[in-house]
């Protein structure tokens, strides 16, 4: 079994009575679109269904009488604007591309579960104070992402460790340089477990060793790419610091690939779609809109 994570397009409409006592009365109605409502519950439509449809923006959409059936399975939020220019600076970094050419399969990667650190016994024990007090730093930022050490390697999910000792990651044997590799579901998008390999040879003291150690970490944190079009104080604009730091705007780019939103584990096609009709549902009908993260078990 695998956790699975869906998005369902919800657009909340809001009728506003006001009665001769001044009492303002708010009928408020939730609706998705077919495709999503037969996803979610995979049955067809009902006569009572097709009665109640509406059609929005060139969209179909059906009545949600429950809420409260979709709510307990998992979590609605509403819509968070973001300008064009943000989403196009975030497209870059939240998703893996060649050249700018993003496959239709791409998918924003994302940690659930607490991050569980083990450290090689050849790190130092001040290299690894200052990193785990950086780690911890950025993620009591973030919402939905946590981080801690486990003293023994059967307790972790992620290793970092110096070349001159153990290879832990298999995957990392033929690396000549340092590197990080991290797993995620089959055609998912949680990751599950992640390494660091820093060369020692290659890197001849402590403080470079330290800084590497943490830019790899940041990467996988959503195995993200850096965008060459930022400027050189932001973390992401991949340019060389001295030294490892985030920006605010690299702190906004986390914060928003960690929020409950349209970012959080989907295709870029529907990233860019569902922004598309979000927006415009907003310019036309300033109508509040709503996405729906459910957490489901698939086989």
């Amino acid at each position: 079994m695998k956790n699975s994570l869906s998005f369902i397009f919800f657009l909340s409409i809001v009728l506003l009575g006001q009665a001769q006592t001044k009492t303002k009365h708010t009928l408020r109605k939730r609706y998705i679109t077919i495709d999503d409502y037969q996803k979610r519950y995979n049955k067809p439509l009902t006569k009572k269904d097709s009665l109640n449809m509406i059609e929005k923006d060139g969209f179909k959409l059906v009545l949600i009488e429950d809420s409260n059936d979709v709510v307990k399975n998992g979590k609605s939020v509403p819509y968070e604007y973001k300008d064009s220019t943000f989403l196009a600076q975030y497209t870059k970094i939240g998703f893996t591309h060649r050249n700018n050419t993003y496959s239709d399969s791409t998918t924003s990667k994302y940690w659930k579960q607490p991050i569980k650190l083990f450290f090689d016994k050849n790190i130092p024990n001040k290299t690894k104070k200052s990193f785990v007090k950086f780690a911890k730093n950025i993620i009591s930022q973030v919402d939905s992402l946590s981080v801690l050490t486990v003293n023994k390697i059967e307790d972790s999910n992620y290793i970092i460790y110096y070349s001159n000792g153990y290879n832990y990651e298999s995957n990392l044997n033929n690396s000549k340089n340092s590197d990080y590799y991290i797993y995620w579901k089959n055609k998912g998008s949680k990751i599950y477990k992640g390494a660091i390999k820093i060369n020692k040879d290659k890197l001849f003291n402590e403080t470079l060793r330290l800084n590497k150690m943490k830019s790899h970490f940041i990467l996988s944190l959503g195995y993200f790419s850096y965008n060459k079009t930022l400027d050189c104080e932001n973390f992401f604009s991949g340019c060389y610091q001295n030294e490892v730091y985030l920006s605010d705007f690299d702190l906004e780019i986390l914060k928003y690939h960690y929020s409950y939103g349209i970012c959080k584990g989907t295709y870029i096609s529907t990233f860019n779609e569902q922004h598309k009709r979000a927006k415009k549902t907003l310019k036309q009908y300033n109508s509040k809109m709503f996405f729906f993260h459910s957490d489901e078990k698939t086989k």
